[in-house]
């Protein structure tokens, strides 16, 4: 079932986008203006991957890792809610999350909850990656029985919201042999439409071990490009949390943030791929069952979807957040408490946290804008002002600030630069995670132009476009 876009169009310029002063020289309404129409060029090639359930090619990918599954433990005597339930899918469904990616579940230990996740799954028109333990095992032992494969991927074939298999997360290079057997033997069965899912490490400023400790270590890049060359995946997924807490501290990674985007977004580029990316709901990952204590610094609003516009000006073709539902671990805290709204955008106990309504908003945003950013091509990025110094010297970056019609860019901002079937689309984002800002797009000549922002379209003319974008705030500019 195709979504119904949330796109108004005609509405007034200066009350719905803040495009400071209407009055500013050159803009107009489109309907009140002429203007020349832009240049076409040569449509570049498009890779992006999407489910005929959640609506098509224009419709983007929007993951989520960490269930839904039915739960079996309790603390204090509270059993935690099933999450394999209607209550839950229409509040996954509310937040606009469409695939989910991991659900936490095998379907060989209790496939009564799988079976019922497809079908929830298939009434809210989601995608839904199946595990099994047969999967791991034809990665671990670099063997497949193609009777007993083609036997199991046969239970889930009939179900609408089957989007394919999840493979295994973060893996090292030692499990890629495996990998690529069992990657090939599925797209062998001809499913069309149908994909293996796999996430892989992110760089940080420690050290990864990228190889599991077989070999000696390897770069980043080597990783990545090993992963596509050897396993021949559909698409690159992968996660880096840009918001982190150590020793007490809140430290931002940025420069490494902008830095892996750079590495993948080339990586896929090289292959014809789409790339998927992470994105951070809350901190405290405790994978050890730790009894850790609260530390600020979580992502505020703001953050938040500075994380998600980024992403989008990159050209990612999928949105993945991270826990969509809290594990049990994650909620430890200090002296036996528990603490259920530190992550997560569903926490433990069904809790809805603060995450949940951000990416909520932001998942509305790209319903407004993914038909375009979907049919696509990323040529570069322009960092503007000072603030954007962490891109500004990546090979993406388009250092002369000018992308065929746009002349400059002034304020603290990313812009996406993209072919959109042969004329230029923009994906101008509010660099600053704490303030408003004023940012002014200056153009060669008087065009027209759709630009979309809080999901509202309005059409205008004129050679510059002055926009006031919340922190972290994203807008869709689109030359006629």
């Amino acid at each position: 079932m195709n979504k119904k876009k949330l796109i108004s169009v005609g509405l007034s310029a200066c009350l719905l986008f803040c495009l400071s002063g209407c009055g500013s020289k050159g803009l107009s309404l489109i309907e009140e203006g002429d203007y020349q129409p832009s240049n076409v060029r040569e449509t570049k090639d498009v890779y992006a991957i999407s489910y005929d359930i959640i609506g098509g090619q224009d419709v983007m990918p929007i993951g989520a890792f960490q269930g839904p599954y039915t739960a079996s433990s309790s603390i204090n005597g509270q059993a935690f809610p099933d999450y394999v339930s209607d209550e839950f899918f229409q509040l996954i469904d509310a937040c606009g999350v469409n695939l989910l990616v991991y659900p936490h579940e095998f379907y060989n230990s209790n496939p009564s909850s799988v079976t019922k996740a497809l079908e929830l799954a298939e009434k809210y028109d989601m995608g839904y990656f199946v595990m099994h333990s047969y999967f791991n095992t034809v990665i671990n032992t670099k063997s497949i029985d193609m009777d007993e494969f083609k036997s199991i991927i046969s239970l889930f074939t009939s179900y609408d919201s089957f989007a394919g298999i999840h493979m295994v997360d973060e893996p090292t290079t030692v499990k890629f042999e495996g990998m690529s057997v069992l990657n090939n033997s599925f797209y062998e069965l001809g499913l069309e439409g149908l994909h293996t899912y796999a996430n892989l490490y992110p760089t940080y400023y420690w050290a990864i071990d990228y190889t599991g400790g077989t070999e000696e270590d390897i770069t980043y890049e080597e990783y990545v490009d090993r992963y596509l060359r050897e396993v021949q995946p559909k698409f690159v997924s992968y996660d880096h949390y840009v918001f982190e807490e150590y020793d007490g501290s809140y430290r931002s990674n940025v420069t490494y943030y902008f830095q892996n985007l750079s590495v993948i977004r080339k990586k896929a580029e090289d292959y014809k791929m789409p790339f998927w990316v992470y994105v951070q709901a809350g901190g405290h990952w405790n994978d050890r069952a730790e009894e850790i204590p609260i530390i600020e610094h979580f992502p505020n609003e703001s953050e938040f979807i500075w994380n998600v516009s980024t992403q989008l000006a990159y050209g990612a073709k999928g949105i993945q957040y991270f826990p969509l539902f809290q594990p049990q671990q994650f909620g430890m805290a200090e002296d036996g408490e528990w603490d259920f709204g530190r992550n997560g955008l569903i926490g433990t106990f069904g809790n809805l946290n603060q995450w949940y309504f951000f990416a909520q908003k932001a998942n509305r945003h790209i319903e407004s804008v993914d038909h375009v950013l979907m049919n696509a091509t990323n040529e570069g990025v322009i960092a503007a002002g000072d603030a954007a110094d962490d891109v500004g010297d990546l090979p993406e970056c388009i250092t002369s600030g000018k992308y065929y019609e746009l002349q400059n860019v002034s304020g603290d901002a990313l812009v996406g630069c993209f072919n959109y079937f042969g004329r230029t689309a923009l994906y101008v984002v509010n660099y600053s995670m704490t303030d408003k800002q004023k940012i002014k797009l200056t153009f060669n000549g008087n065009y027209g132009y759709e630009v979309t922002q809080r999901t509202e379209t309005v059409e205008v003319a004129g050679n510059e476009i002055p926009l006031t974008l919340e922190a972290g705030e994203g807008a869709l500019i689109v030359l006629k």
